[in-house]
């Protein structure tokens, strides 16, 4: 973390900061901008405020979550995959939107079919897969890529967390 002053942060516009030095109860966190209040306190405020206040925590995420469902209705009823993909910027959309505009669609038994095509092994780092590989798109949504069988591959779980949004050349560093 870059260490930055709260009046540097505000004219850069940031919403928070890092002086590397703890705050009242010792955390050494990024801090708000808004109110000087490091991260980890402010996660504790929260958490007791929802403690001490359930109903309300729980209406204003209900609150919440009506929002965020009508807006993606919205989405799904009006446009087409491609529509939605010109019409948003489509690399700060959230993966689970993606996917559920990408085109194409896997089959039920695409981890079988893939660990019988690659015998077991993993695509990244050739080590024998085990029942928690990962399955992975070649090309990833977040760059346009599709939902099909022949973009996937089975990746042991490190392979998949460590390479994310990159294709398999730029992972590799090809």
């Amino acid at each position: 973390m870059n260490l930055i002053s709260r009046k540097e942060a505000m004219l850069k516009g940031l919403a928070r900061y890092f002086t590397g030095k703890g705050c009242w109860q010792g955390h050494i966190a990024e801090r708000l901008v808004s109110n000087r209040c490091c991260l980890q306190c402010h996660a504790l405020k929260e958490e007791l405020w929802r403690f001490r206040n359930i109903e309300k925590a729980r209406l204003r995420d209900k609150k919440s979550r009506d929002l965020n469902d009508q807006s993606s209705r919205h989405l799904k009823i009006n446009h087409t995959p491609e529509q939605w993909k010109i019409k948003l910027n489509y690399h700060k959309v959230k993966s689970h939107e993606r996917r559920n505009y990408s085109y194409g669609s896997l089959s039920k038994d695409i981890w079988q079919k893939l660990f019988k095509l690659q015998n077991g092994i993993c695509n990244g780092c050739h080590s024998k897969l085990k029942d928690n590989a990962h399955i992975d798109h070649i090309l990833p949504l977040s760059r346009g890529g599709e939902n099909i069988e022949d973009n996937v591959q089975l990746l042991c779980p490190y392979c998949n967390l460590s390479k994310g949004s990159k294709t398999m050349k730029e992972w590799k560093g090809i």
